[in-house]
């Protein structure tokens, strides 16, 4: 696996999208409908590109693993994995 955060990529930009979908003037549904199908595609490839990577015969227990220490002081880090 490489260095790219997946898992994390995935969450965050439906977020972002959601963002920017909000911000957009009044009256600039078809824009934001457009914006929200750019979105969900990019997403899309995303995942199969994801999925694609998938071993299924890995001996790790998890795949496409992001962990970054947040608070190390308390011991608060953020991971997830598949």
């Amino acid at each position: 696996m490489n260095d790219f955060p997946w898992l994390t990529a995935a969450a965050v930009i439906p977020f972002v999208g959601a963002i920017l979908v909000g911000l957009l003037p009044a009256g600039r549904e078809l824009l934001a409908k457009q914006l929200a199908l750019v979105v969900s595609v990019v997403v899309l490839v995303l995942v199969i590109v994801m999925a694609l990577q998938f071993d299924p015969d890995s001996a790790e227990p998890f795949q496409f693993v992001d962990r970054v220490d947040w608070i190390p002081q308390f011991g608060i880090s953020y991971a997830v994995g598949v």
